[in-house]
């Protein structure tokens, strides 16, 4: 009963600072990622090491849209005696009962 409580406590706050206040801005909890600085694609930037703001991929990214071919299916593995990997007896006797 005391989940119960808590839970219907946590609710009522939730919905409580959901309230929209058109004339108040906004809380920012990241305001570095609201307002970041652009940099022109070629223009020289300060914060790289070699200054150039238009970075190669790193290895192994995707292009968007990109469907990579399918690796060729390996072969397939053979037993140590050298016979197929296939199963090509029962692993059951027909012995149980029910079995035709």
């Amino acid at each position: 009963m005391r989940r119960l409580h808590l839970g219907v406590v946590v609710l009522s706050l939730t919905v409580a600072g959901c309230e929209q206040d058109e004339t108040r801005p906004n809380f920012e909890y990241a305001p570095d990622m609201v307002s970041s600085v652009p940099f022109d694609t070629f223009a020289a930037n300060p914060v790289t090491v070699d200054g150039k703001t238009l970075l190669a991929p790193v290895k192994g990214t995707v292009p968007r849209g990109y469907q990579p071919l399918h690796r060729p299916r390996a072969p397939r593995r053979r037993h140590a005696r050298g016979g197929s990997s296939r199963i090509r007896t029962r692993p059951l006797r027909r012995s149980w009962r029910g079995a035709r």
